[in-house]
């Protein structure tokens, strides 16, 4: 079975800074020789997500600034509280 090519770090800055702006097709354009599978499975791995989520985030570090739950924070969203306690892990607000 044919080992992976490793991604170079150019290939992931491009992978991280894009790939919440582009749809992976039009990734496949900046990043010759990546299937887009490849793209979808690196992403993951890297817990990438297909959106930017910068306004989120800043929603989520407010609101529980202000000791608002998660419940109500995904009220707030208009997502599931699961949504909103994976977002504050991975900025590391909660546990």
């Amino acid at each position: 079975m044919k080992q992976p090519n490793p991604w170079t770090a150019e290939e992931l800055d491009i992978l991280i800074k894009e790939y919440p702006r582009m749809k992976a097709g039009e990734l496949m354009k900046l990043l010759p020789g990546r299937t887009l599978q490849a793209i979808y499975s690196k992403a993951r791995s890297l817990a990438l997500s297909a959106y930017d989520n910068t306004e989120t985030d800043r929603t989520i570090r407010r609101l529980l600034a202000a000791r608002c739950s998660l419940s109500d924070i995904a009220r707030h969203l208009g997502c599931y509280c699961s949504a909103v306690r994976y977002r504050a892990i991975k900025l590391g607000l909660i546990n």
